[in-house]
């Protein structure tokens, strides 16, 4: 401090014994100078600011390159993204034709099985009627049969007692000798001429067997 103050004490005596277009010349000279300094100094902080700039520029532009370099990647990857999920939504679209088509054909399969199930419950009913129907008659042939087996077994006795008498009632040739009863009168070695005429039932009273020849 007390340098500079000795060394402006001189500069001022210099001044001082100058002449007045000197001193103005010297002021001149020290405003310029002051000025030179002035923008000198000025420079330099707008150097190193600027420098200080040029930093910050080149890590913003080193943070836009990455910015740069991610924003691509990210453009790259949503590109894959949405050919992905365009590939995605084509499978989609194409099951979900598959599967009105399918809807579709299940539903007039649906149509034809109620109509099918439709036609199985008259075609049991119609069974059913049928099954009745056959039961009916089973049991009307039953009734018949039974009637007709009765009916049957009457005729018969009555075929048999008619038989039985008539064959009582027939004409029996008795020999006179032996202990058959024959339908004719010469039957075998018989002699008609002394051959009786008499009935079955007489002839088998008497205890004549029947001829096994002619009856």
């Amino acid at each position: 401090m007390n340098n500079f103050k000795k060394t402006w004490d001189k500069i001022y005596l210099k001044f001082k014994k100058l002449n007045k277009p000197s001193l103005i010349l010297g002021i001149i000279s020290f405003i310029f100078l002051c000025t030179t300094l002035y923008f000198y100094q000025n420079n330099y902080q707008y150097q190193n600011e600027i420098q200080g700039l040029n930093s910050h520029i080149a890590g913003l532009d080193s943070s836009y390159e990455e910015l740069q370099t991610e924003y691509q990647n990210y453009i790259q990857d949503t590109k894959s993204e949405i050919e992905t999920l365009n590939t995605t939504i084509e499978e989609q679209q194409s099951i979900s034709d598959k599967y009105d088509k399918l809807a579709k054909k299940h539903d007039k399969c649906q149509e034809t099985i109620d109509g099918l199930n439709v036609q199985i419950a008259d075609l049991q009913s119609q069974i059913q009627n049928l099954n009745s129907q056959i039961n009916t008659l089973k049991t009307q042939n039953v009734s018949a049969a039974s009637a007709g087996n009765s009916a049957s077994n009457s005729d018969s006795n009555d075929t048999t007692s008619a038989a039985e008498n008539t064959s009582n009632n027939a004409t029996a040739w008795l020999s006179a000798t032996g202990s058959k009863y024959h339908s004719i009168p010469d039957c075998g070695n018989m002699n008609p001429n002394n051959a009786r005429q008499t009935t079955v039932s007489q002839a088998q009273a008497m205890g004549y067997g029947a001829c096994s020849k002619c009856w």
